[in-house]
C-alpha cells in the first residue's frame, strides 16, 4: 500500500499538547546513535490497516524504502499535522545538515504576540547563521502562527461565504417578516379583540415575538440537521479532499452560534409586526381588520418596503452567486499548461536488492519506458520526479547569469523538476521555443534546460532565453554547473 511519510524532529508530538492514543511516541533515545529508526503512526492509519490493534506498540512494520522498523505509538486523535500524514520517522539530521525542506513548529506561550515571537526567534536564527554560515547566500526565516499555514489563502474565501450566508439568513428573514405582517393583518380583529378584552400592547407585542423565535426555533434546528446530514454527503461522496472539511466540527462552539442566530433572527422576523402593532390604535386595528386580509394602508407600505428590499437583496445574491460561476468557469477554461484527457498517471519505485546503485534504477527505467512506448494505443511515455499540483518537494536552486555578478543580498531563485524526455510530449505541454529533450541529452553530456514563459518573463526581459548559459547551485553557486 502506498503511504504518507514524514520525519520528525525530538519533542514533536509534546510540543501540540495532546496525548497519545498509544504508547509514549519518541524518547531521547530514539534519537541517539545510529540505531534502526522507530515509528509513530497516525490515528488513522492504526484504525484503517490495523483494525485499532490495542496491542500493536512493539511490533515491527517495514516498508519499501526504509529497513525493518518498530512501532512505538499511535499519534493524538486530533493531530494531523502535516496534513496527511500517515506515519511518523525519528529525524535524525547530521550536525552539519541545514535541514533546508524541513518546518520549525514551536510552541509558544498564550496569548504571546506575534511580534514579539518573530523577535525573538530573529535574535535566535542570527545565531544559526553565525554557528552555520553559508558563504554568498541570503537566508530568510519566516515566522506565522500555524492557522495560517494550515488554511494559507482561504481567509478572504471564507469572509466571501461567511457574508453571502448572512445576506441569505437576512433575505430569509425578510421574506418571512413579510409574511408575518400579512398574517397580522389578517388577524387584525383577534389582535382588537385581544386589547378589548384587557389584554396590553406589551402582551400582545411578546405574543408576537414568541411565535417568530418558535419559527426560527424550527429553522434552526432543521438547518443544523441538514448541515450535519450534508456534511457527511459530502465525505462519503468523495469530497474528503476538501481542505480540512473532515474535521468541521459540530460542537459546542456551532450551538452557540446557532443559538445566538435564533435569537437575532427570531427578534428581526417579529420586530416588524410588534413594531407596527405598537404604532396602531385600537381603532385603527378594528378599522382595517374590516377591510381586506392585506390589512390598510399603514401595513401596505410596510409590505412594498420590505418587499423593495427583498428584491434589492436577492439581486445582489443573484449577482455575487453570477460572479461565482463565471470564476468557476474561467478556472475550468484556465490553461493548466498540460492536458489531463487521455492521460494515465502512476507512481513506481525500483527498491530492493535487484537496484543497489542509481546505474541499476536507470537501467530498470529506460526498459519500463521502451516496453511502455511499445505498447498498442500508447503514444507518448515520459517520467517525473515531482508530478505537478502535487504536494511534493521540488529542489530550490540559486541562479547567476553567464557575464552578470551575483547577487547575495538579492539572489535569483528558482525551482527544478527532473524529466525525462517524452516528459512534454504525454502531457500535452507545448514548447513555445526552441527544442525538447532528446536522447543525447543524458548524464555525461552537456547539460541543457527547459524554462517556462514565467522564468524567461521574469528573469530575462526582452532576451530570447535559447543559448542563455546560467550557473546553479544551492545553498551556493556551484562554478562547474553552467548550463545552457
Amino acid at each position: 500500500m502506498r503511504t504518507t511519510v514524514f520525519g520528525v524532529s525530538e519533542g514533536f508530538f509534546e510540543m501540540f499538547g495532546l496525548p497519545m492514543t498509544l504508547g509514549a511516541g519518541f524518547t531521547p533515545e530514539h534519537y541517539a546513535g545510529n540505531g534502526p529508526p522507530v515509528v509513530v503512526m497516525s490515528r488513522r492509519a492504526w484504525r484503517d490497516v490495523y483494525n485499532s490493534d490495542p496491542a500493536i506498540v512493539g511490533k515491527a512494520i517495514r516498508f519499501a524504502e526504509f529497513p525493518a522498523t518498530t512501532i512505538v505509538g499511535v499519534a493524538p486523535t486530533d493531530l494531523d499535522m502535516p496534513r496527511g500524514a500517515d506515519f511518523y520517522f525519528n529525524l535524525r539530521l547530521g550536525p552539519t545538515d541545514i535541514g533546508h525542506g524541513q518546518e520549525g513548529y514551536l510552541r509558544v506561550k498564550h496569548g504571546a504576540p506575534m511580534a514579539r515571537v518573530r523577535d525573538e526567534m530573529s535574535r535566535v536564527m542570527d545565531v544559526a547563521i553565525k554557528d552555520f554560515p553559508l558563504s554568498g547566500t541570503s537566508r530568510i526565516y519566516v515566522v506565522k502562527p500555524m492557522v495560517d499555514q494550515i488554511i494559507g489563502d482561504l481567509g478572504p474565501i471564507l469572509i466571501v461565504v461567511l457574508s453571502s450566508t448572512g445576506l441569505l439568513l437576512v433575505l430569509a428573514c425578510v421574506n418571512v417578516t413579510n409574511l408575518m405582517l400579512a398574517r397580522g393583518a389578517a388577524r387584525a380583529r383577534e389582535i382588537a379583540v385581544r386589547v378589548a378584552l384587557g389584554a396590553s400592547r406589551g402582551r400582545i407585542v411578546r405574543q408576537l415575538l414568541t411565535e417568530s423565535v418558535i419559527l426560527s426555533t424550527v429553522g434552526a434546528i432543521t438547518g443544523l440537521l441538514l448541515a450535519y446530514g450534508g456534511i457527511r454527503l459530502l465525505l462519503s461522496a468523495g469530497a474528503a479532499k476538501l481542505p480540512r472539511l473532515e474535521a468541521v466540527p459540530f460542537d459546542g462552539n456551532v450551538l452557540l452560534f446557532s443559538l445566538g442566530t435564533l435569537f437575532v433572527s427570531g427578534l428581526i422576523v417579529g420586530f416588524a409586526p410588534a413594531l407596527r402593532l405598537a404604532a396602531t390604535d385600537l381603532r385603527t386595528l378594528m378599522n382595517e381588520s374590516g377591510r381586506s386580509a392585506s390589512g390598510g394602508r399603514a401595513t401596505a407600505r410596510w409590505l412594498s418596503g420590505l418587499m423593495v428590499a427583498e428584491v434589492a437583496l436577492s439581486v445582489m445574491l443573484v449577482a455575487g452567486a453570477g460572479w461565482l460561476v463565471k470564476s468557476f468557469a474561467n478556472l475550468r477554461t484556465a490553461d493548466a499548461g498540460f492536458k489531463t484527457a487521455g492521460r494515465v498517471v502512476f507512481d513506481i519505485g525500483f527498491n530492493g536488492p535487484k537496484y543497489p546503485n542509481p546505474p541499476a534504477v536507470d537501467a530498470a527505467a529506460q526498459e519500463l519506458l521502451g516496453r511502455l512506448k511499445q505498447q498498442p494505443g500508447v503514444l507518448a511515455v515520459g517520467t517525473t520526479a515531482a508530478f505537478p499540483l502535487r504536494l511534493q518537494l521540488e529542489a530550490s536552486l540559486l541562479l547567476q547569469f553567464k557575464g552578470e555578478a551575483f547577487d547575495a543580498n538579492t539572489p535569483l531563485g528558482s525551482r527544478q523538476r527532473l524529466v525525462s524526455p517524452g516528459f512534454f510530449d504525454a502531457m500535452g505541454t507545448k514548447i513555445l521555443a526552441g527544442r525538447d529533450f532528446g536522447e543525447a541529452d543524458r548524464q555525461g553530456s552537456a547539460p541543457v534546460v527547459i524554462v517556462n514563459k514565467t522564468f524567461a518573463q521574469r528573469y530575462l526581459k526582452d532576451r530570447d532565453p535559447i543559448g542563455v548559459h546560467f550557473m546553479s547551485g544551492y545553498p551556493d553557486i556551484n562554478p562547474n554547473s553552467e548550463t545552457e
